[in-house]
């Protein structure tokens, strides 16, 4: 069976996973799975549905091989809805725990189009605990779970997931490697490879910054923050709350946060647009500040360019005050899709490698 590059982006908030052009994003909140008493059209295959509806219908069956135990779980939006307790499951310190790990493979499962797959998979840890956690994931990996899906487009099917390798790298650094690195792995940025950098990726939950000098990350430079889309979210919740009386779920919250005038009932509209702006103006100044505190790491008035990123970064970027910044293309998803360059690039080195064995023996 050849293995397959994936990279894997396991934020504070959202799972997303890339490999060989197929793409997959939903939220890591995660609950026991029960039993649903009415599932009229649950169970439904059709042409028409895509990737987007197994999503909604993440009802799942994990079967870890190395045990043999089973988990009933409900990930994403069937989570929030029923089970009756949820939580978000890339807290700190809980990247490895039974479920998390499991929603790596949940992931991975939706990508894979056939039985099984086997995987090398790159991933993103908490800036200043890669290191740990890249031991850890090595005692870890190779692993092996299958996942049933009950619902949805995929119900019925059964996939077998091994993760052969897992590497990890501090999060935010795949964004760089999604600029300097092709489709094939190979440097397509030879001037940024020899010059300072920096990344900023807002997300969920939280703002991180990373400075890059050389295509090495800068530890003592990098920063975290508790600012993200998360803020935005709380701002426009307790605004709705305090001035019309009105409370809405997070779950909502999100949707209501895309739009500029909100209608709520007999004619009336909320402007959403400043209370979001003003929230994203804070998350930018406050992202800003924790990049100035590390500001001879950074060293601004030298660097190349700062790449922003993240789903709070594309919407944050024209309220975030510095120098050289570039919004990356795809910048919801460009740590995975660093990350899956690099496994692609570490794979055809591998190959090659081998290739070289097999000619000297």
């Amino acid at each position: 069976m050849n293995i397959v590059p994936a990279g894997v982006d396991t934020g504070y908030g959202w799972m997303k996973i890339v490999s060989q052009g197929k793409r997959v994003a939903f939220h890591t909140v995660v609950g026991n799975g029960i039993k649903r008493t009415m599932q009229l059209g649950v169970r439904r295959v059709s042409n028409n549905q895509s990737q987007a509806d197994a999503v909604k219908e993440l009802d799942v069956i994990v079967t870890d091989h190395a045990d043999g135990r089973i988990n009933h779980y409900f990930f994403g939006e069937l989570a929030t809805i029923f089970a009756p307790r949820h939580s978000y499951i890339f807290d700190r310190n809980k990247v490895l725990t039974e479920q998390a790990k499991a929603a790596i493979f949940v992931g991975l499962a939706l990508i894979t189009e056939g039985k099984e797959c086997e995987y090398l998979a790159v991933l993103g840890a908490p800036v200043g605990e890669y290191e740990e956690l890249d031991t850890l994931y090595r005692e870890a990996f190779p692993s092996s779970m299958s996942v049933t899906f009950n619902a949805g487009p995929l119900a019925g099917q059964t996939k077998k997931i091994t993760i052969a390798k897992a590497t990890v790298l501090p999060q935010g650094f795949g964004v760089y490697l999604h600029e300097i690195l092709d489709e094939k792995g190979d440097g397509r940025d030879k001037k940024l490879l020899s010059k300072r950098c920096g990344v900023v990726d807002i997300g969920f939950r939280t703002s991180i910054g990373l400075p890059i000098y050389k295509s090495e990350p800068v530890d003592a430079g990098a920063v975290q923050t508790e600012d993200g889309m998360s803020v935005v979210h709380e701002a426009i919740k307790k605004y709705l709350k305090d001035t019309y009386n009105i409370n809405e779920p997070l779950g909502r919250i999100e949707a209501i946060s895309r739009v500029d005038l909100l209608d709520i009932g007999d004619g009336q509209h909320v402007n959403i647009k400043n209370v979001r702006e003003q929230a994203l103006r804070q998350v930018a100044n406050n992202t800003k500040s924790a990049v100035l505190s590390k500001a001879e790491e950074w060293d601004l008035d030298t660097i190349d360019r700062i790449l922003v990123a993240g789903g709070g970064g594309e919407v944050a970027f024209p309220f975030l005050d510095l120098p050289k910044k570039k919004l990356v293309p795809d910048a919801q998803l460009a740590n995975a899709l660093g990350y899956e360059k690099l496994a692609v690039r570490s794979l055809r080195l591998r190959a090659m490698q081998n290739a070289e064995t097999a000619i000297v023996s």
